[in-house]
C-alpha cells in the first residue's frame, strides 16, 4: 500500500479548506467502481460522501470513527447507501476480516501513536 504525502499549491490561489485536498485525495487512493475501502476517522463524513459516488452500488464503505456526534452527523449527511458501514470505534484498536482495496485517512494520522 502506498502512502501519499502532498500538497496543494498549482500556482493560482491556495484552496481554503479541506476540498482541494479531499479531490487530491480521491483521485491519488486510485479507488474504483466496486471496491472495498475504509475510511478510517471519517469525522463527519466529507470523504465518506464522495467514496459512495467512487465505489458505486456493488462496492463497500467501512467509516470509522471514534466519535458518536461525527458518526451521527456522517450518517445524515450521506444519505444512507446500503454499501456504507459506520463504525464507532478506537482506529487503533479495532480489527477487520474484511480485506480493503484502499484505505483513506484525511487530516488524522496525527492522532495516531
Amino acid at each position: 500500500m502506498r502512502l501519499h504525502h502532498f500538497i496543494i499549491n498549482d500556482g493560482q490561489k491556495n484552496e481554503v479548506g479541506p476540498f482541494g485536498v479531499t479531490k487530491k485525495l480521491l483521485e491519488l487512493s486510485k479507488i474504483k467502481k466496486s471496491d472495498t475501502v475504509l475510511d478510517l476517522a471519517c469525522g463527519t463524513g466529507l470523504v465518506t460522501k464522495k467514496l459512495i459516488r467512487k465505489v458505486g452500488s456493488k462496492g463497500q464503505i467501512y467509516a470509522i470513527d471514534s466519535s458518536e456526534s461525527a458518526i451521527k452527523i456522517a450518517k445524515k449527511w450521506t444519505g444512507g447507501a446500503k454499501n456504507l458501514h459506520f463504525i464507532r470505534a478506537d482506529a487503533e484498536k479495532v480489527q477487520f476480516k474484511t480485506k480493503f482495496d484502499a484505505i483513506t485517512c484525511q487530516y488524522a494520522l496525527f492522532f495516531f501513536s
